[in-house]
């Protein structure tokens, strides 16, 4: 039973996720998320430590990512700080933030060197059906609310 729920509702969660709610509420509809395929391997956190995990599927806005030496599964939400190229990019952003940089010092070209590896893009509204592993149960024509928006750096 909700007795009451306050303004600021990431208040009532877990203080473990607030931040995370927080921010992913701030930015909606706009999310960064990890482009990831079917066999890609990702760094991935668990329990504390990074592995290197294998991408098994990808549904949507989660992937079911595969560690070997830990023998288990687990699905990840696509935007989480847990996969590293995300955590990563956060981390540089906050990095210049904190110097005072107001421009990305890097050009995005030179990102993705490795050919196949994850990278973060940021879409609007729904996630595209395209980057499902399950085919989509109604066909609908491409809206510019689902359209994958590309930055170069975090706001």
């Amino acid at each position: 039973m909700v007795c009451h729920s306050s303004r600021d509702v990431w208040h009532d969660i877990h203080m473990n996720s607030r931040s995370f709610v927080s921010n992913y509420l701030k930015q909606y509809p706009e999310r960064a998320m990890v482009k990831l395929q079917r066999g890609q391997t990702v760094k991935t956190e668990l329990n504390g430590h990074w592995f290197q995990g294998r991408v098994e599927s990808v549904d949507a806005s989660l992937a079911n990512i595969y560690f070997a030496s830990e023998n288990r599964f687990e699905w990840i939400y696509r935007g989480s700080t847990r996969l590293h190229p995300l955590f990563d990019l956060l981390a540089n952003a906050e990095a210049r933030k904190n110097q005072g940089a107001t421009r990305p010092t890097h050009n995005m070209a030179l990102v993705h060197k490795k050919k196949n590896a994850p990278y973060v893009e940021y879409t609007r509204g729904d996630v595209d059906r395209s980057l499902s592993s399950t085919p989509a149960l109604t066909p609908s024509a491409p809206s510019p609310s689902s359209e994958v928006l590309f930055k170069m750096f975090l706001k």
